[in-house]
């Protein structure tokens, strides 16, 4: 969940200082001509007015004077306390595969998820994993367990329509977003992929590696947005 949030914390950890800097700007300026609005009123009163509401004027313009030195302080505190070590967010800012992959799965996700929401309608998600994956690794290799991979992501998407969409979430595990699919009929189709999966035949030599598939299932109706959306068909695996 972190990886699909990286672009927006390394934009947010670059903006951050600038930003305050010029909001502290803006509420110099603002006390500044407060301060200077009512001393010159009370220029002008103290000629043609009344003492009193000199007084008062004066008064006030001393109170934020002294609120303006603490507010200032204290936000210039803050900046300061901000100092970012940018040298290590270089390298984060060199975006590798994984942050692109990531950023699509995000990108592509958040178009369906507004769209659903925006016109009422439905949108599932299926989160799958390949059971058992560390074990035929360690039993069969690397080269096998990716070959198994290959195999069960080449079923999954024979298995979708050309409005759907299936990424590699994790390495054994595939996120399944079904637009316009109701949660019942996207609970069904897990249920078929289980079972097309259950009958794949991965052979290694020349003997058959047994998978299988586990799914968890949601829709969007109750989730705010894409990330409780994931955080839920992930609970509901096992």
């Amino acid at each position: 969940m972190e990886d699909m949030n990286l672009k927006k914390i390394k934009d947010d950890l670059f903006n951050i200082k600038p930003k305050l800097a010029r909001n502290i700007h803006r509420i110099k300026l603002f006390y500044i001509l407060c301060i200077v609005s009512i001393l010159a009123v009370s220029l002008w009163q103290m000629f043609y007015g009344d003492l009193i509401l000199v007084l008062i004027l004066i008064f006030i313009s001393v109170l934020l004077s002294v609120n303006y030195f603490f507010v200032i302080k204290t936000l210039k505190s803050i900046l300061d306390s901000t100092q970012i070590d940018t040298s290590v967010y270089k390298e984060m800012s060199l975006p590798s595969k994984e942050d692109v992959v990531t950023e699509t799965i995000h990108n592509t996700f958040q178009r369906l998820f507004f769209d659903a929401k925006t016109q009422h309608q439905s949108l599932s998600v299926i989160l799958c994993d390949i059971d058992y994956l560390y074990d035929i690794k360690e039993r069969y290799g690397k080269d096998v367990a990716n070959m198994v991979i290959e195999e069960v992501q080449k079923e999954i998407e024979n298995s979708i329509q050309n409005s759907e969409v299936v990424f590699s979430w994790t390495g054994e595990e595939f996120l399944i977003l079904l637009p316009r699919t109701t949660y019942d009929n996207a609970y069904k189709f897990s249920l078929s992929l289980e079972k097309r999966i259950e009958n794949l035949s991965v052979m290694y030599d020349s003997k058959p590696i047994r998978v299988s598939l586990t799914t968890g299932v949601t829709d969007i109706e109750n989730s705010h947005s894409i990330y409780a959306t994931i955080r839920n068909a992930d609970s509901k695996m096992y």
